[in-house]
Formats: structure tokens, sequence, C-alpha cells
């Protein structure tokens, strides 16, 4: 297997260069900004990424500023006013000097407590991953979901933040982080997989359904079911290692399911190899580093090589997009047999010598 190191001795050759013009660290750093552009432009590499029903998150807050104490996925509770922070909308009338005619549901702190409650003013709201890019499709119990966003929802013109139910529509979260929110939710039902063992292999797979493990002794390799079948997802660093023990097992029966572009979390070492993008085209980050390279300023810079360069990786940029389009059909151009008979041309028009001109 080709590693980057290996593919960065091949930059080097092209550019006759031992480290003294471009340093080996500074390739490097190119050749990670590529694999990620590569992956985010082509929209090439796509997983599956299935949460938890109901959404779950690690942090909930009353005011904004506790947000930047929160490294992962929160969500404020309290409804910010022009000078006070409240729990319901009756509350911020009562500060305000008004009238109190608006009756708020109850409230939470997390939304699996909303399982246990009534009509709440809020919207469910779901953690992607951290190699989450973009959203390529949303679908509830394998069952499409159209996107929306909330100006659309206002314009129906009733608190659609209160119902319950099957899902409808799916947006982008409103924070700064990354989550998708869907309207409506059904709040009566949840599942999950559950690993008993806190250190260790899991050995033995109970539940409802029947499961078939191959291998009577050592780690599980593959697990079968005659409701549903389980495929292997690409780790968090971006990597594809199909082999090894299984950590997590999820359904997509009445839960979220996310189709999701995906691209690397971490910077690959000279020793790894950029596993998400096949063998062949991999050259094509070769090109783009050797045209950040040639169009850095300063002693080396070739302008002309490097726009050639860059030509080049957008090719592959393309080339990449089409090979994970599966409706996509490449025309096959052939040339016409020829059959033996000649063709001749209709002769010309030849007017008389004493035929008038017009002047």
């Amino acid at each position: 297997m080709r590693t980057v190191g290996d593919e960065l001795d091949l930059v080097q050759s092209h550019l006759h260069d031992d480290g003294e013009l471009w340093p080996r660290a500074e390739l490097l750093r190119w050749y990670n900004d590529g694999y990620v552009r590569m992956l985010a432009d082509s929209q090439a590499v796509r997983r599956i990424f299935i949460t938890d029903v109901p959404g779950r998150l690690a942090w909930s807050f009353a005011y904004e500023w506790e947000s930047s104490l929160c490294p992962g996925l929160h969500q404020r509770f309290s409804r910010p006013g022009a000078t006070h922070h409240s729990t319901f909308t009756w509350e911020q009338e009562q500060l305000s000097g008004l009238s109190t005619v608006n009756a708020s549901g109850d409230t939470s702190t997390q939304p699996w407590e909303r399982a246990y409650s009534g009509a709440q003013d809020a919207h469910f709201r779901f953690a992607l991953s951290r190699q989450h890019d973009r959203i390529v499709r949303a679908q509830w119990s394998e069952k499409a979901l159209h996107g929306a966003n909330t100006r659309e929802l206002d314009q129906q013109q009733q608190q659609w933040w209160r119902e319950s139910g099957q899902p409808l529509y799916w947006f982008s979260g409103l924070g700064r982080d990354q989550s998708v929110e869907l309207f409506a939710i059904d709040t009566d039902y949840t599942q999950e997989y559950e690993l008993q063992a806190t250190h260790g292999t899991p050995r033995v797979f109970s539940g409802s359904r029947t499961y078939g493990a191959t291998g009577s002794y050592g780690i599980p390799r593959r697990i079968t079911s005659s409701d549903r079948q389980y495929a292997p997802q690409a780790y968090a660093d971006g990597s594809l290692q199909f082999l090894g023990t299984p950590r997590e097992y999820q359904s997509t029966v009445n839960s979220l399911a996310v189709v999701q572009v995906i691209v690397p979390t971490r910077s690959l070492g000279e020793k790894e190899a950029a596993t998400l993008v096949p063998v062949g085209l991999r050259k094509y980050l070769r090109f783009f580093v050797l045209a950040m390279a040639l169009g850095r300023k300063g002693e080396g810079q070739q302008n002309t090589i490097a726009g050639h360069y860059h030509k080049r990786f957008a090719r592959g940029v393309e080339f990449f997009r089409k090979l994970s389009n599966l409706v996509f059909a490449d025309r096959v151009y052939a040339r016409q047999e020829y059959d033996g008979t000649a063709t001749r041309k209709l002769p010309r028009v030849r007017l008389p010598s004493t035929f008038e001109r017009v002047w």
C-alpha cells in the first residue's frame, strides 16, 4: 500500500528538490488540504449516520455565555428577552409588563425528557458526527423527509414547534454546531443498543431479535439478522477499516438516518494512506501539492505550470464526482464503419460567361 510518504517522494522528484525550497512538513500540509478539498468538492464519500431517538445532548445551559464552556453539542433551554432570561413565554410577558396570555407547555433540559411530558415550545435536535460536511438526504424509518427551513414553517401560521407525531420536514440546526432538526417527531418511542461490558469485546448479543455470529471463539467478525443487515462505516478519523471489533449497533427502524458527505477530521501522517480516495485517483492529490508548491511566491515559483496542475486537480475532482453518481451513464463514441461505397459531392453551379453581372 502506497503511503503518504511515498506520494511526497514522487512530488519531490518532480520538483527536483530535497526539502531546501519546499520543506517536507509544508508538502504534507498541502497534501492534507488537497485530501479534504477533494472529498468536500466531489461529495463522493458518503455514509449513513443514525442517531439515537430522542436526540441526546452533552450539555444544557440557561445563558449564552455558558456555550463557550461546552465542548460538545448543547442546547439552551431558557428564552432570551430584552433584559432577562426565562423558562416560559409567559414569564417574558410578565417581566416586560404585559398581560400573560401565552400559556407555555412543559420545559426540559434534555430532549429525552419530552417523552414524559406534554407539548413543549421546542423542536427536536440531533447531533451529527464530527466528520460531517453536508447533508445529502434525511429519512425517517426508511422514508425520505422533505427539506425545509424555519421561515417556511412559520408561514403555516401555527405553533409547529409544539406539534408531535411522525416527522415531515428536516432542516439544518439553528445553532453554531453541527446538528439537524426535525418537525414533528413521535416522542413515545425510543430504540437503541447498549453494550453491557465496559471493557473488552462483546461476546453475546441478546434481544427481541435473533442474531447469529460467525465463529464460536474469539472476536465476532460478522453479525447477521433476518430483520436487517449491518454495514461497516468509516471511522471518525476518515479511515475505512472494515476489519476488527464492532463498536456500534444501530437500526433505521423509527429512527433518523442522515446520508451525509464526510471529510477526515484529522491530518494524515506520512506512514498513513488517503484511504477515502481510490488508489487510481490519488495522483490528483500529488497534482494539488505540485500546484500549491509551484504557485507559492518566492524562489521556484512557476505560475504557468501551477495553473496546469490546478486544472488537472479540478479534472480529478469532477471525475471522482462522476464515479459516485450511480445514475451517470458515459457515452461510448465509435467510428462509423465504411461500407465500401464512395460518395461524391454535388457539382458546383457554373454560370455562362455572358451572364449579366450586378455591380
